[in-house]
């Protein structure tokens, strides 16, 4: 979320891209002192469609990367389990209705309650949502804008079987007999799933 709130510092006009003098500002203003044909290389590293202009999403992938296929495909058949008409997104409300926050390390060591873990995982959703969307008054998400989540969720979770565990516990899409024992051996870095 800050490298949302720092991007939208230099990204003056909310264009919701940065230029080239933006970036340079940028670098400028974080004491970054490249050389100009680093500068630019570094520009060009993140402008992957090749528009002249850095949009937030190349900026985040570059930053952060993309999750793998392996995951991808997970995230993919939450979002399938949600969008039960297939109309292509998901309401918020479909969301409240299958997350399941019974085996949430919190709830099991007696922390929080479901309903607390819900609520997190809601306004983490809608935050992470409302930074990329111009239409606050959206109440749905579709595959695309669901995957940017768990993409930036998957950056705090360095294990594949985790994360797969993970998912199919939260939205019932399979067995999830063995996330107690990952659990233990994965050190749960993100109090919001």
């Amino acid at each position: 979320m800050s490298l949302r709130r720092t991007f939208m510092l230099f990204d003056e006009n909310r264009s919701n891209k940065l230029k080239r003098k933006q970036l340079h500002k940028y670098l400028q203003d974080y004491r970054y002192n490249f050389p100009k044909d680093l500068e630019e290389k570094l520009f060009e590293i993140f402008d992957t469609t090749k528009k002249g202009s850095i949009d937030y999403n190349e900026f985040i992938s570059a930053v952060l990367g993309k999750m793998n296929d392996f995951r991808r495909q997970i995230a993919q058949k939450a979002f399938e389990k949600l969008d039960k008409e297939n109309k292509g997104k998901v309401d918020y409300n479909a969301i409240r209705e299958n997350y399941n926050a019974d085996k949430h390390p919190e709830v099991l060591n007696g922390n929080r309650t479901k309903q607390e873990i819900l609520a997190r995982f809601i306004d983490m959703f809608e935050y992470h949502f409302n930074l990329l969307n111009k239409n606050k008054n959206k109440h749905e998400a579709t595959l695309e804008e669901f995957e940017e989540f768990y993409n930036y969720i998957s950056v705090f979770i360095d294990n594949d079987k985790y994360f797969e565990d993970m998912m199919n516990r939260i939205w019932g899409l399979k067995g999830n007999e063995n996330f107690g024992k990952v659990v233990k051996f994965v050190k749960y870095t993100n109090p919001y799933i």
